[in-house]
């Protein structure tokens, strides 16, 4: 099993490409459910905010999941064909330690438009509340998470 971080901020992705790659609060668990069918991810969390779309996942290996990941963020809804070149320059992706690096970077306002920005511990929060809710978590996502929090606190 390999952790990954794959997703799109304000640093690589224009304002249009994040809106289309939104998930609402209400579809994360559809879309979670969505990702987990794929074989290659067995745990994953949806951070989706006005900065950003990410997904943080346990992998089989790191190309299957990157792929199964790419796969879902091309099906979401505001995606369209025209989308997949600007999504494919935008995309940032993180595995092993350096997924745990960012995801700890995000949580801790270090990777935010605003450095110290204060909601952001929140937005995290509740994607991993969605997520534990949806059953998309197991233990490794549900360790990095926690101890993500208890940093960025």
């Amino acid at each position: 099993m390999t952790l990954l971080a794959v997703g799109v901020s304000h640093k690589t992705a224009s304002v249009e490409l994040r809106g289309k790659l939104a998930v609402p609060a209400e579809r994360l668990g559809a879309e979670l459910g969505a990702l987990l069918a794929d074989d290659a991810v067995s745990e994953a969390v949806i951070l989706s905010t006005c900065n950003r779309t990410e997904v943080y996942a346990s992998a089989v290996t790191a190309p299957d999941g990157v792929r199964a990941v790419v796969e879902r963020l091309r099906a979401l809804p505001g995606m369209g064909p025209d989308d997949a070149e600007p999504l494919g320059r935008a995309l940032v992706v993180k595995q092993g330690p350096g997924a745990v690096e960012h995801l700890f970077r995000v949580v801790s306002s270090l990777d935010s438009l605003v450095l110290g920005e204060a909601q952001i511990i929140g937005q995290v929060r509740r994607a991993f509340a969605a997520a534990e809710e949806a059953g998309a978590v197991g233990e490794v996502v549900r360790r990095l998470f926690r101890c993500a929090l208890e940093t960025g606190k």
